[in-house]
């Protein structure tokens, strides 16, 4: 039996291949221009003419591809401001894990899931250390927090003094000097 419908060509294939043919116009319209204004003096079809258009060809998947990383690493960028969202999804991996391992299991499926708990916290350390490499907010906000605090800076002296006292009241090879 002969499948006529198949060979019957519907109105979105016509469309389809319109649509294409005014991609490729458009296209070849934009390289004439590119030609005219950078080898106004070519001869088409010539071995100039061929290079010409391979120039263009790479120059605009150059671009292409440019555009495509900045659109990309501008996601990422964004992700990165984020990191208590790639802290949720990790989380929410590993109730996944620990929900399956509730039952008994093979050995093997405790094997996968140790492999894959340790995936998803690389996953998420490799995350975070990109964000410090792509951004100073987070180390300023360790900082301001950590070491600016005045309370926190008293006490750290007072301890600092009686760690020393110790440390110098003991052996030797134990004297650390405080940084």
């Amino acid at each position: 039996m002969i499948d006529t419908v198949s060979r019957i060509p519907s109105k979105t294939d016509s469309g389809i291949s319109h649509m294409k043919g005014m991609t490729i116009d458009i296209e070849a319209e934009r390289f004439n221009d590119w030609l005219e204004e950078n080898y106004p003096d070519i001869v088409p079809e010539s071995e100039a003419w061929e290079q010409a258009a391979n120039l263009y060809y790479w120059v605009q998947e150059a671009l292409a591809d440019q555009a495509q990383w900045d659109h990309e690493h501008g996601l990422f960028v964004v992700s990165l401001n984020d990191v208590h969202q790639r802290y949720r999804h990790a989380r929410q991996e590993l109730k996944k894990l620990y929900a399956l391992l509730d039952r008994e299991q093979p050995e093997l499926v405790y094997r996968m899931s140790f492999v894959h708990a340790v995936t998803v916290m690389e996953a998420y350390l490799m995350y975070c250390a990109r964000a410090l490499l792509e951004h100073d907010w987070p180390l300023k906000r360790f900082r301001d927090e950590y070491y600016l605090k005045p309370e926190r800076i008293k006490k750290n002296k007072s301890s600092m003094c009686v760690r020393w006292n110790l440390i110098c009241s003991g052996p030797s090879l134990a004297i650390m000097f405080p940084e």
